[in-house]
This record gives structure tokens, C-alpha cells and sequence, in this order.
């Protein structure tokens, strides 16, 4: 019996009719192969050399030395996941019966120095790439502070016109997030309470998502066919039927 000597494959996802092929359609690649880890000792989860070039390429140093401690510009998050990852510069609206606001539960906070350079980063941590580095790294079932706190991204190194060009589109996908937004009213029986949950589709913002990774690449120094790879990553599932359902 030939034995497998690889020791890398991507994470896949499957549909239930593409089970029978699961196995035939994995990929690996060989160790000696792989990039120095990029979050702690995890090993990353790819299956081609152009994937391992552009982890080769992402040799910027971690958000976290962007990040402060405490300050009045601040992202959001929660630890859910689906085939986006959700960051915004706002809270998300639930709403009682009475109208009344109630804060979400699990809420995590980013904090910036300045407005601009919350935007920028609120750009990046929506973009392909970082949910293609998160899908490398992560158990990809939440949404952990450690991905987001390695994610290579040096605020300051940012060439000016791509810091601006970040700032501009962070701030153009929340108002498209907005505009795009639903409300869902949810009834739970064990509380005995109605809320009225704004939820979001960001799979109708892929657009400008796109060029983010569009500035991204620009910044990473990635090539046409690596740039091509994210701009399509997962998109079967991101943009398929499955994607149909609520991504709150």
C-alpha cells in the first residue's frame, strides 16, 4: 500500500449530493513544502503551491500592534460564522416588542487610535483574504480573537493612497451593509420575549468586498492568479443556494 508522505489539505466544504466524492477531490501538498506558521503553532489548512505563495506573501506584521487598549473608535464582532465574517463599526439593532434596544449578547470590540485607521482595518477584516486566512487557520466553527489579533496587517505600512482607498471602501460597505439590511423577528418561548433582529447580507456587498481585495492584493504584492484564487474563494458556497438563507 502506497503511503501518503502530505501533510497539508485545505478545509473543505461540501454539499450532501458531493459526499460520494469527497475523498477522490482532497488535495495535499507536502510539508517541506509549507510556509513558517503565521498563528502560533497551527498548521495551515492548504492544498497548492499558489496557496502556499500567498501565505509566503502575507509577512506583515500581526493587527494586534494596531490595536489599542481602549479608544473611542472601535469595530465589532461576534463570534458567529457562516460563509461571511461580519465586522462592523456600529452595533446591530435588536429590538422588543416595545421598541425597545437591547444590546447584543456576546458583543467583542476592536479599538483603534483613530477613525481612519478603523475603517481601513473594518475593510480588511470583511475581505476574502482574512476569512481565506481565518479558513487556513482557525477550527473555522468560531469566529476567536487569536486569528484576528495575528492576521498580518500593519496599519502604518499601508501605502498612503491604499490606506485611503481602504478607509474609503470600510466605510462604503456599512452604509451598503445597512441598505441591504432585514429585520427577522425571532419568538422565544423559554423567555417568553419577540425580537426584531437587523440582519445582514453580505454576500449582496461582494462587490465592493471585492475591491478591498482588490487593495489588499496590491499591498500583499500578489499576482494576477493569486489575486484571482481569493477573489473566488469559496464563492460555490458564499454565493451559491446554500448562501440563500439568513446570514445574521
Amino acid at each position: 500500500m502506497m503511503r501518503l508522505t502530505a501533510d497539508y489539505t485545505r478545509y473543505n466544504r461540501w454539499l450532501s449530493e458531493e459526499r460520494p466524492f469527497l475523498f477522490s477531490t482532497l488535495g495535499y501538498i507536502g510539508r517541506s513544502d509549507g510556509p513558517v506558521q503565521l498563528v502560533g503553532d497551527s498548521w495551515p489548512k492548504v492544498s497548492s503551491p499558489l496557496e502556499i505563495g500567498i501565505l509566503a506573501k502575507l509577512q506583515d506584521q500581526p493587527l494586534a500592534l494596531s490595536m489599542v487598549k481602549r479608544s473611542g473608535f472601535q469595530n465589532y464582532y461576534t463570534r458567529k460564522l457562516r460563509y461571511f465574517i461580519q465586522f462592523f463599526d456600529f452595533v446591530p439593532e435588536i429590538r422588543d416588542d416595545k421598541n425597545r434596544l437591547i444590546e447584543p449578547t456576546e458583543l467583542k470590540s476592536l479599538f483603534f487610535k483613530s477613525d481612519v485607521d478603523r475603517a481601513a482595518v473594518l475593510a480588511a477584516l470583511n475581505s476574502t483574504i482574512f476569512f481565506w486566512f481565518f479558513n487556513v487557520y482557525s477550527d473555522v466553527r468560531n469566529v476567536n480573537r487569536r486569528e484576528i489579533l495575528c492576521f498580518p496587517l500593519m496599519v502604518a505600512k499601508l501605502e498612503r493612497e491604499n490606506h485611503k482607498t481602504l478607509t474609503r471602501l470600510g466605510r462604503l460597505l456599512m452604509t451598503d451593509f445597512i441598505d441591504n439590511a432585514e429585520v427577522l423577528t425571532s419568538t422565544y418561548k423559554k423567555l417568553k420575549k419577540t425580537l426584531h433582529i437587523q440582519s445582514f447580507q453580505p454576500r449582496q456587498s461582494k462587490h465592493i468586498i471585492d475591491k478591498i481585495d482588490v487593495a489588499l492584493g496590491a499591498h500583499y504584492g500578489l499576482s494576477p492568479q493569486e489575486l484571482d484564487f481569493i477573489l473566488n474563494y469559496d464563492i460555490k458556497y458564499r454565493l451559491g443556494a446554500e448562501a440563500d438563507e439568513d446570514e445574521e
